[in-house]
């Protein structure tokens, strides 16, 4: 539901404040009360703030009858909600401030910018690819971070610590002693399957050194650390990794 506060460009009310839905219907039954109150020849001006995606259909209709349509300045909202926070427990901002706002201060609104289509698909699509980018720079991080207290150095192990040989490890390998029972040379054709090329030189020297020095610090914890449990995290953390990937991947070729 929205919230109304009807003034003229004094600051003067001139309509009953009431609630009324943000759908076309509830828009027309508001455009209809101030146009009867004002007279045919009013000139309406919308003014909203911007919260999410709220004003755009708000913008739509204001633009599709003519009127005309302005937001607080993002700055201003922010200072105004700060205020409001002091003495309300509601987040909204108070309809009457709203509306005022021209009046008090007429540097506090400007005008609202509405998009062509392409404009705003791009807009909306570059965000999307940013939200996505950081997701997965933030599952990374997880990821790696899990491994320094449980394997210290073992991501700095693999030339790209999340290329396709180090999660297919990460995915069969989080337990330490389950490396060691395998010995080097077994290590090392477990690293030649799960990798599309050989092991770089050396990787397999460096991951299990990593592996002694996990297993020498983690021997006789078993009170304290489950590593089936941590396997289990693990393959959640890169299953969703991997879907965040390929929808990257799907984004950039649109």
């Amino acid at each position: 539901m929205h919230h109304d506060e009807v003034v003229n460009i004094e600051g003067t009310k001139i309509c009953p404040s009431v609630s009324f839905a943000g759908a076309k219907e509830g828009l027309d039954q508001l455009r209809e009360k101030v146009l009867k109150q004002g007279g045919r020849g009013t000139k309406l001006r919308f003014i909203c703030e911007p919260t999410s995606m709220s004003w755009f259909p708000l913008a739509v209709y204001a633009r599709r009858h003519g009127d005309e349509i302005i937001r607080v300045k993002a700055h201003k909202s922010h200072a105004l909600r700060r205020y409001y926070s002091r003495h309300s427990k509601s987040d909204k901002l108070d309809p009457r401030a709203l509306a005022m706002m021209p009046v008090v201060d007429g540097g506090s609104v400007e005008e609202l910018y509405l998009p062509d289509r392409m404009t705003n698909a791009l807009d909306r699509r570059c965000r999307q690819r940013e939200k996505i980018s950081k997701e997965i720079a933030f599952l990374k991080t997880r990821i790696k971070s899990l491994y320094q207290w449980l394997m210290p150095g073992l991501s700095d192990c693999f030339e790209d610590a999340y290329g396709h040989r180090a999660k297919l490890f990460y995915k069969r390998y989080t337990n330490p002693f389950r490396i060691k029972s395998l010995g080097i040379s077994g290590l090392g054709k477990v690293l030649d399957k799960v990798g599309r090329q050989h092991p770089a030189e050396g990787l397999v020297k460096r991951i299990y050194e990593a592996t002694l020095r996990a297993c020498e610090m983690y021997d006789h914890a078993d009170g304290y650390i489950d590593f089936d449990e941590l396997q289990k995290e693990v393959d959640c953390e890169l299953n969703l990794l991997e879907s965040y990937e390929k929808v990257q991947k799907k984004l950039i070729k649109t």
